[in-house]
């Protein structure tokens, strides 16, 4: 018969060696003391066994997980033996080691992970009623983001865990950008950011990017509309609807917002062809690491640290206004202090000015790409990298200088002319295909030409999607 393996929670009191009461610890575990052969939650042994199904009995190999400075368990103990262990006394934790339908960090593709993965700061959640901090990039990737930060999930010594969605996965989805594998598990506007929106939609949260079995919102989200089992109590919730195929749903996934074309507002969520990114309405900050102006060539050797709002770059706004250093109290500020951006993914930026790669949170990601800002998506001008960023790929004036910037730029064309831009819209957001058409209709961007000129490369293109 073929063998499994699982990782599995057994009560120290099941049997290994005798029945509950015996004067000696199974080995690995702790002896029973209560009467009902149940150990408090802190005497839990984690056992790593191979089990298979037997006359509708599990039948497992105990095999317990070493712990360090604990002797070897002695000669007659039960290690490698094989015992019968009724399977109501287990309990299954296969996400300890990875879900059961394994999905890369940034969810599954149907339905990606959004949010901006890899900044430092702080983000309040509503838990239950209790405002609970987390880590300001939570919920951007597949994680176990409640794992020691929720409250039921705090006194839990992991893995041993229970509830079970402690050590589950989960991630934020854009409701209009997500084909679950399974029809019926749709995902549900998120509990803990309610009042967040992004790209003036709710933002959604789903176990199922990540492979996971949503055992949470059952018991911990009255407001999911999925819970809802009649017409009646799904149109009395608010942003709920009903639909004759699915029951009840977000308003999002039954096409009130998703399928619709609507007005956006193009000075706060941005321009049509670059949108804005991130989380509105959030409690919290993010740290930033400003370069500071005049240091050369050299991004690391001397940057300013601040705190900004936990929904920076969210929408259009001066976020620099009374938050970066420069631009706090009286006096005189630079311009643009007062001037609106927002931070954007740069592969879904069509603007004739490029954006450019964000010096405040290096190495952050949307949708795995490096994150940059822009000033165009606010229809402002931008005078911020000029002064402030030396080292921006587009402040490069040669291949040289562009080189010298490392691996985060690339030498390449761009609207018939030879210029240095970030290596996503250079080479990464093409994936081998022609690059998109800027608005004027010349390409946004190409492969890198090293060294040609601009009439070659204008030349070159012309010859490739002849």
């Amino acid at each position: 018969m073929a063998m499994s393996r699982l990782l599995l929670l057994a009560l120290p009191c099941l049997a290994l060696a005798g029945e509950c009461g015996h004067s000696e610890a199974p080995a690995g575990g702790e002896q029973c003391g209560q009467a009902d052969g149940v150990a408090e939650e802190a005497q839990v042994t984690m056992l790593q066994r191979s089990f298979e199904l037997q006359d509708g009995k599990l039948v497992a190999s105990a095999a317990p997980e070493p712990a360090p400075a604990v002797a070897a368990a002695p000669a007659n103990s039960s290690e490698g033996r094989l015992v019968e262990v009724p399977a109501q006394r287990l309990v299954s934790l296969a996400s300890v080691n990875g879900p059961l339908d394994p999905m890369p960090a940034s969810g599954d593709p149907d339905c990606p992970c959004i949010g901006i993965t890899s900044r430092d700061g702080e983000v309040i959640f509503n838990t239950s009623g209790l405002n609970v901090t987390y880590p300001i990039d939570a919920g951007s990737s597949c994680q176990r983001w409640d794992m020691d930060r929720h409250m039921d999930c705090r006194n839990a010594n992991y893995p041993m865990v229970d509830p079970a969605w402690c050590v589950a996965k989960w991630c934020f989805v854009d409701p209009c950008n997500c084909k679950p594998r399974d029809p019926s598990v749709l995902p549900h506007p998120s509990a803990y950011i309610p009042n967040a929106l992004y790209q003036q939609k709710r933002v959604y949260y789903s176990y199922e990017a990540c492979g996971e079995q949503d055992t949470w919102t059952t018991k911990n989200n009255n407001a999911a509309c999925q819970t809802k089992q009649t017409s009646f109590d799904c149109v009395s919730t608010s942003g709920c609807a009903w639909t004759l195929d699915q029951g009840c749903v977000g308003e999002e996934l039954a096409g009130s917002t998703c399928s619709q074309n609507f007005v956006r507002d193009s000075l706060t969520w941005g321009r049509t062809e670059c949108q804005c990114v991130g989380f509105t309405e959030l409690s919290g900050f993010a740290v930033a690491h400003a370069p500071q102006s005049g240091n050369g060539t050299d991004e690391a050797a001397s940057t300013l640290d601040f705190n900004l709002s936990a929904s920076v770059g969210s929408t259009c706004k001066a976020w620099d206004d009374g938050a970066h250093p420069a631009c706090q109290g009286s006096g005189s500020k630079p311009d643009w202090c007062t001037k609106r951006w927002c931070l954007v993914d740069p592969c879904k930026c069509g603007l004739d000015t490029p954006p450019k790669i964000s010096t405040y949170f290096t190495g952050a990601k949307w949708l795995t790409h490096q994150v940059y800002y822009s000033y165009a998506a606010c229809g402002e001008t931008d005078t911020y990298t000029e002064a402030e960023n030396p080292t921006a790929c587009v402040n490069q004036q040669d291949e040289a200088a562009c080189g010298r910037q490392g691996d985060k730029c690339r030498w390449t064309t761009m609207n018939d002319r030879l210029t240095c831009l970030g290596k996503d819209l250079a080479t990464l957001c093409n994936d081998g295909v022609p690059p998109p058409l800027a608005r004027s209709g010349a390409p946004r961007e190409a492969s890198t030409l090293p060294g040609a000129s601009a009439l070659l490369a204008a030349l070159l293109l012309g010859r490739a999607w002849a």
